[in-house]
């Protein structure tokens, strides 16, 4: 038939090749190509850091998963695809916060993000046990040629045979350290545990340092500050711009000049120095529009304005009873540092004002304000 021999072939997106290590490299490279084109085409759209975060896992690492359960991606490409998402995320900001702190649970500081070697070993993992459970298999006649068993005893012991099997090398790993399923939990939670284990032993193997913020302020209770934050009745805009001046990560000529940056520390509008804090309460319109929302915080809590702390902008370490009471406090205080971080109008009082209007009239729209809020903004009255 005269049909000529080929040493590669193409099956449901798989670039087949001689070998594993070339068949995963031919397949992985033109899916970093296409992530990095997508993320040229979206970069100039007007999202937040939240939004950033979500279309990157909602589409830009979709058509990674496929391939991931089959091939799990070598550390050249993970260190690509890790570059494409970071500067993707934070488009050319100076101060970041690491992809290691982006992982984290919300809880705990994070954004969630996904973690696509873990998960990509996951998926692979439980593939791999899904193929060993039937009968006459090819993993199972591998495993056997190979002399290795899935789940391996803990700690794992090297074969040198596995060298040219990542994928299984990785399974033979992991699954010394993922407890046993139990016959009645669910499989989404199965393979959330098993997303778990491998992230955590992937973050005890780099050694994660803790994050900058904890570092400065060790004893703030800071587990309470990242659910105030993502537990507030307010939109997720004023959740992302609140999360990025509690990490700090907002450029001030404090912070530029320390890294030589700028050639002085002075604010651009007066003589003092530009920190965030200054720029929250200190510059321009901002003490008046300080006192203001401190005076009504005040009148929900019935005390003193000079009790009301500035740095609970920065570090929201409150908690208050009920529940209405409190979210009203965290909902003045997220719409203040929104407003004041905000460059889409001009930070005056009668802006001000309608800022909290529109934004009030907004939150009565959901129909859930006598449960999270209660009548604690009517103080606001007369806006």
């Amino acid at each position: 038939m005269n049909i000529q021999p080929h040493t590669t072939v193409k099956i449901l997106g798989i670039n087949f090749q001689t070998t594993i290590q070339e068949t995963t490299k031919s397949t992985w490279h033109p899916l970093t190509q296409v992530l990095r084109q997508q993320t040229r085409e979206v970069y100039r759209r007007d999202l937040t850091l939240t939004q950033r975060i979500q279309y990157a896992q909602t589409y830009l690492l979709a058509k990674t998963w496929y391939i991931a359960q089959f091939f799990t991606p070598s550390t050249d490409i993970v260190r690509q695809n890790n570059t494409i998402i970071t500067n993707f995320i934070w488009q050319g900001n100076i101060f970041r916060v690491p992809l290691s702190t982006l992982r984290e649970p919300k809880h705990a500081g994070g954004l969630d993000l996904i973690d696509p070697l873990a998960k990509s070993r996951a998926m692979c993992l439980l593939r791999i046990q899904e193929q060993i459970s039937k009968q006459d298999t090819t993993i199972n006649e591998l495993l056997k040629l190979c002399k290795i068993t899935i789940p391996s005893q803990n700690p794992p012991r090297k074969h040198a045979i596995m060298n040219k099997h990542a994928y299984l090398q990785y399974a033979h790993y992991d699954s010394a350290y993922l407890a046993p399923r139990s016959p009645r939990e669910p499989t989404i939670t199965y393979k959330k545990r098993i997303y778990s284990t491998i992230k955590m032993t992937l973050y005890d193997r780099y050694a994660v340092a803790p994050m900058r913020v904890i570092r400065t302020w060790p004893r703030i209770n800071w587990t309470l500050i990242w659910n105030n934050i993502w537990q507030a009745p307010i939109p997720l805009r004023f959740k992302s711009t609140w999360y990025e001046i509690v990490h700090d990560i907002k450029t001030t000529k404090q912070r530029l000049h320390a890294i030589n940056l700028a050639p002085t520390d002075n604010c651009v509008h007066c003589s003092q120095t530009d920190t965030l804090q200054h720029r929250l309460t200190q510059c321009g319109d901002a003490t008046t529009q300080w006192l203001w929302t401190r005076g009504k915080i005040a009148q929900i809590l019935r005390t003193n304005p000079s009790n009301v702390s500035p740095d609970w902008l920065q570090r929201p370490c409150i908690q208050y009873w009920p529940r209405q009471k409190h979210n009203a406090v965290l909902w003045i205080l997220a719409s203040f540092v929104t407003f004041r971080t905000e460059r889409e109008h001009t930070p005056n009082m009668q802006n001000y004002f309608d800022f909290l209007r529109r934004n009030r009239w907004k939150t009565y729209r959901q129909g859930t304000r006598p449960q999270l809020l209660g009548n604690y903004l009517e103080v606001l009255d007369p806006l």
